[in-house]
Formats: structure tokens, C-alpha cells, sequence
């Protein structure tokens, strides 16, 4: 086990460190449960899932595909820190959004260190979310030039020894 995967607090610090010094500020951290994640340097978690549907939920349906994006990057832009956590992504996979998530996630990682907890899978350079057929279902393949980083779940967990 290296330094970093038991020390959770130095994984985020080192990882947003690097993160800040690119273009797109974006790291996915490969699916976990975030209460085992260590969260030691000053960043703002939020929840998209419950603070999104709670933003939306008075919009007319014909209005949030529009506005989504929209209030999910005023929630980032809000948080006053040196990174930002996103975690429950599911509802950015909601068809009726219209909402190409990878694409989404770089934009609000264009100013600001994003780390996103990805509710799916990944295989190889291929990002999914659902399995192929599911009204939800993306994929994304990872090239070099995406400018994202992904990172293991395990860098970030508490060190049980």
C-alpha cells in the first residue's frame, strides 16, 4: 500500500494539487461508498441528486432540460474552496434532462477542481453508466486527449490497519 492509499487526507490534497494545474480540472473517482471516503482538505461535497431534484422540482418539465446544467454549475461555482465533490450522479443520467454527463462534468471542471464519485462502470478506457439497452444507459470512451483523470475508489478510503 502506498503512502497515499493510507493516508486518505494526502490523496485528495496531491490529486487536487495535479488536478488544478489543467485544463479541465477533472477527476472520476471509480464507484464507492462515500462514507468510507476520507475528506480532510477543505472541499464541498454535494449531493447532485437530492440538491438538483430539490432545485428542479418546481421548474415545468419542459423548462429543466434547459436549467439543469445551468443550476448544477451555479452549485459548483458556489462552493468557496479549494475543490469540489459530486457525489449521486444518477439523476444527470434522467432522459428526460437531456444531459450528456462526461461533456458536463469537464465544463464544470473548467475553473475548479471537480472530483466525481461515477456511479457506473468502468472497463478498460470505457466510462458506462446502465447496461446497453436501459433508457439511462451512457458510455463514454476515455482517450488521451479527454484532459480527465480517473482515480481508484481505494486511494480515498480510510485505512482500516
Amino acid at each position: 500500500m502506498t503512502n497515499n492509499q493510507s493516508n486518505g487526507c494526502e490523496t485528495w490534497q496531491d490529486a487536487a494539487t495535479r488536478l488544478s494545474t489543467r485544463h479541465t480540472k477533472l477527476g472520476l473517482i471509480t464507484s464507492g461508498d462515500i462514507d468510507q471516503l476520507v475528506f480532510c482538505a477543505p472541499g464541498g461535497i454535494i449531493q447532485v441528486n437530492r440538491e438538483l431534484a430539490a432545485a428542479l422540482i418546481n421548474l415545468p418539465l419542459a423548462k429543466r432540460p434547459r436549467k439543469a446544467s445551468e443550476i448544477l454549475d451555479e452549485m459548483v461555482s458556489a462552493v468557496a474552496a479549494p475543490f469540489v465533490v459530486l457525489d449521486g450522479l444518477e439523476i444527470l443520467f434522467e432522459p428526460s434532462l437531456e444531459i450528456d454527463v462526461v461533456p458536463l462534468l469537464q465544463q464544470l471542471a473548467r475553473s475548479q477542481v471537480v472530483f466525481a464519485l461515477w456511479p457506473g462502470e468502468l472497463s478498460g478506457s470505457q466510462l458506462s453508466y446502465a447496461q446497453l439497452g436501459h433508457v439511462e444507459y451512457q458510455s463514454y470512451r476515455l482517450t488521451g486527449t479527454d484532459d480527465i483523470e480517473v482515480i481508484p475508489y481505494q486511494n480515498f478510503i480510510k485505512d482500516s490497519a
